[in-house]
Order: structure tokens, then C-alpha cells, then sequence
């Protein structure tokens, strides 16, 4: 936020301003923030009906791309978020995630938290707040997996398929192989967004070429599958294999409480999609890395639990490839300017902090592209 407020106090005023007094400006400014929180909790518990009285509110500084608020009540604790605006993307991010902790608690209310209230004009959203560590040893730990596995089987009992089927496509949703050509195709152009300003863009600018010159080899190597197993390029995925995902599905977005279940948490994305999409991005992000010894069983018993285990395996097969290309953009994304925007409204990133993330970001996109490429 930091960098972001230095730019544009000197646009607004032709001065360049010292390091000391940005730094009180943005210390007045998160105070600021703070005290609207509060506010917002106060009214959403009160239009709630949840008699509590808070009285402090700490910026958690955890979330990827939003505001996290801890808010403290006289009788419990509140998971404040304050949404990433851009246009009026946030509303549908709002909503999606609501709805979505809804439908999760009425089929697999121990894995995830309660919903309060949303406010899509302030952009806030309210819920439970679960304490607990971010930090999983999944090597040594394959409970965890397991857990993972029976959170998404729950979330798709055969009772639930009509409730399902109601909720809205999960974001970047595609049910065709064409589509998902498609997605990621425009998640590539979008990496011509890159503007080169030292040694690190030009490096990210060297990937984003060679995924692009790379891009119809990928293709073609799809498409050669799914001439192979005689399957469309166009037809949609049956209606009896549509799942219920959290989209952005990963230990990343989960927490292991203090006591109770391991929960699940950040599901702006989430809706109806392709269980080969979800699959693909469990084992392709990587805030949180899913050891390659549990794919296997993982995408077995996923499978299973849909009735048709090769119809799946297949599928995911012909999209995993692209979806490492995808996960390459989406590593880069730091590199554009919308995506620098929303990681400094998470964070208070300054110029140097932000260096550190791009030559991470970098260390991590080089990998996947030699695993592809």
C-alpha cells in the first residue's frame, strides 16, 4: 500500500515524499480502515440479531488478495473481510463466497466456517473467526490429504445434487475441452500486460513469450488425446458429473484449528465446475504444495466417488498440462499491474518487499516451466 500511496501522493502534488512520512500517513490511514471495520462488524451483528459487544478489531494482513479483520466480541471472536474492489468484480466475489458457505454448511458445516452477513456496499463480509496454524507438514502428514478428499465428497452427497446444481458457476468455470483452451488462452494475453522497468520484468516477459510460442504445442497434444480417446473438443461435461468446488482449493485456503476439524476457508471463487479443473489446481498451486505420492489415490477416489474413476483420470490427463500453464500465469501475475494493485491492498508492500516477491514469483513460474516446456 505503501509504494501505491507514494505514487500517487507525488502525481497528485509534483513531490516526492520521505520514507518517514509516508509511513505516518499510512499508519493514519490503517487506523482509519480499522475504525471502519469495527463499524461495519457492529452493524452486520446487529442487523444479524447476534447480541455481542465488540470492542477491538486487528488487521490480520493474511489474505491473498482482500483485508482480514480479527474482531473481537465480548462473546466470540469475528473473521472480518473487506473485499478487493475492481469494478464491480468484488460483488460477485461477495455473493459467490456466501452462497457458497451456505450450501457448505448445510452438507459439511465441520470443514468450513459459519457465515454472519455480507454488506456489498461496503464490501465487507462477516463469519466465524477459527483460530489455529496455516502451516502443514502434508509429507509426513497424509491425514491431511484424507481430509481434503472426504471435505469435497461431502460437498457432493447424491441428496445435495438439486442445491448443487443451484449454485452459481465457480469463477473461470469452463465444462467443455474448448472452453478451457479458451480460459487459459486469455489468461496468456493477458501476460502482454507486463511493462518492463528492470531485470526481473524482463525476465517474467522471456517466460510469458515462451508460454506463448509453447501455447499451440500444448494444444495440439491435447487435442491429439481427445481425438485419441474419441471424446469432443466442444461437448460440454455431463450434467451428472458437475461438482460442487471451492475453486481455489489448496491447504493454502485451509487452517488446522486449536480444537476441532481441519476447516476450509476463501471461497470467492467457488461454485458448480469440472472436477478435473479442481483436481488440477489442488495439485498445480503453489502457495501450498501437494506432494506427487498422494495425486494418485486423490484423483481415485474422486473418481470413485463420481461412479466413473476413467472417465475423470482421463480428463484429467488431457487438461493438466495446460493447467500448469495457467498456474504460470497466474504466478506472474504479480508482474501487471492489476495483479501488483491487488496484493498491495492485502499487504503494505513497499518497492523493496515488492522485489522480494517478483524474484519469488519467478523462482517458482522457472519450475513449472521446465516441468512443461
Amino acid at each position: 500500500m505503501r509504494a501505491i500511496l507514494a505514487s500517487w501522493l507525488t502525481a497528485q502534488t509534483g513531490y516526492v515524499f520521505t520514507k518517514k512520512y509516508l509511513i505516518l500517513i499510512s499508519k493514519y490511514l490503517e487506523g482509519c480502515m480499522v475504525d471502519r471495520a469495527l463499524k461495519a462488524a457492529r452493524v452486520m451483528l446487529k442487523n444479524s440479531k447476534i447480541e455481542d459487544e465488540v470492542f477491538s478489531a486487528e488487521l490480520l494482513n493474511k489474505g491473498g488478495n482482500n483485508r482480514l479483520y480479527r474482531i473481537e466480541g465480548a462473546s466470540n471472536q469475528y473473521l472480518l473481510k473487506s473485499y478487493f474492489v475492481c469494478g464491480t468484480s468484488h460483488l460477485e466475489r461477495i455473493k459467490r463466497e456466501f452462497s457458497f458457505l451456505e450450501y457448505a454448511n448445510e452438507y459439511a458445516p465441520e470443514f468450513v466456517p459459519s457465515p454472519i452477513a455480507f454488506d456489498l456496499k461496503s464490501g465487507f463480509g462477516l463469519m466465524d473467526f477459527i483460530e489455529g496454524s496455516q502451516k502443514f507438514n502434508l509429507k509426513e502428514n497424509p491425514q491431511f490429504v484424507s481430509l481434503a478428499t472426504k471435505f469435497i465428497k461431502k460437498l457432493n452427497p447424491q441428496r445435495g445434487r438439486g442445491a448443487m446444481l443451484k449454485l452459481p458457476d465457480a469463477a473461470e468455470a469452463e465444462f467443455s475441452f474448448q472452453g478451457h483452451f479458451g480460459l487459459i488462452h486469455n489468461r496468456l494475453r493477458s501476460l502482454a500486460e507486463i511493462e518492463v522497468s528492470d531485470t526481473l520484468d524482463i525476465t517474467a516477459r522471456n517466460i510469458a513469450n515462451k508460454l506463448a510460442q509453447n501455447w499451440p504445442m500444448v494444444i495440439q497434444k491435447a487435442c491429439a488425446k481427445i481425438e485419441k480417446y474419441c471424446l469432443s473438443p466442444n461437448a460440454n461435461l455431463p450434467a451428472r458429473f458437475l461438482c460442487a468446488s471451492p475453486s481455489d482449493f489448496g491447504f493454502h485456503n485451509a487452517i488446522n484449528p486449536i480444537i476441532g476439524n481441519l476447516r476450509f476457508i476463501d471461497f470467492e471463487y467457488a461454485g458448480k465446475d469440472d472436477p478435473a479443473k479442481l483436481i488440477c489446481d489442488f495439485f498445480e498451486q503453489v502457495a501450498c504444495p501437494i506432494p506427487k505420492k498422494y495425486e494418485q489415490i486423490f484423483i481415485s477416489q474422486i473418481g470413485k466417488h463420481f461412479d466413473d474413476e476413467d472417465f475423470i483420470s482421463l480428463r484429467v490427463e488431457i487438461l493438466r498440462p495446460l493447467y500448469v500453464v495457467k498456474w504460470i500465469c497466474i504466478i506472474l501475475n504479480v508482474f501487471r499491474e492489476s495483479g501488483r494493485k491487488r496484493t498491495s491492498f492485502a499487504h503494505d508492500i513497499n518497492l523493496a518487499s515488492l522485489h522480494e516477491v517478483k524474484a519469488l514469483q519467478l523462482l517458482k513460474a522457472q519450475e513449472k516451466v521446465e516441468a512443461i516446456l
